[in-house]
């Protein structure tokens, strides 16, 4: 599919094609996209076992609830709205005291999740 898409960028030019794809910093992407990939499953998976059980099941699921709360709470049901939306929460972070509020709140679940996992 990369290289079909570097020849038609191409004009179907075999050496222009390859300049587009070795031009392309997809070997970056994909190490900085696993280590974010192996940073999300550490914060689930079991600290005695290289696997994610009950406990991290359950953690994962009480991320989502709060995910989707959020969304529900800013009213986002779809992709196009988050992105309608988004000046919205860009103007709201802008207010100094809606950012205090914010990041309280931000600081305030955090060290719960934290207490969570320690537990």
């Amino acid at each position: 599919m990369v290289a079909l898409q570097a020849l038609k960028a191409s004009d179907w030019y075999l050496e222009g094609a390859i300049d587009v794809f070795y031009s392309q910093p997809r070997v970056q992407q994909t190490s900085k996209d696993s280590r974010h990939l192996e940073k999300l499953y550490n914060r689930y998976r079991d600290p005695y076992a290289d696997m994610i059980l009950a406990d991290g099941v359950n953690t994962l699921c009480n991320d989502l609830m709060e995910f989707v709360g959020g969304l529900q709470s800013l009213e986002i049901d779809m992709l196009e709205r988050f992105c309608e939306r988004l000046p919205y929460i860009r103007s709201e972070l802008s207010d100094n005291q809606k950012f205090k509020e914010i990041f309280g709140v931000i600081a305030l679940v955090r060290i719960q999740s934290l207490k969570i996992v320690k537990s």
